[in-house]
């Protein structure tokens, strides 16, 4: 599983590095100013989704 999440780790961060950087800059201003509905809605989808829990261990 170790090497799971570090793939997923992998992919995920090459992603975001190609991503442009005013894009990025602005999705984190969003982030951070919806960081509470976010988080709520985030964990909202988790709770249901029966995959999931192993993720959040």
């Amino acid at each position: 599983m170790e090497m799971y999440f570090k793939r997923m780790k992998d992919e995920w961060t090459g992603l975001v590095e190609q991503a442009d950087p005013l894009i990025r800059a602005k999705a984190a201003e969003i982030a951070v100013a919806h960081a509470h509905y976010l988080s709520i809605e985030f964990y909202r989808i988790v709770r249901i989704d029966p995959h999931a829990e192993e993720f959040l261990e």
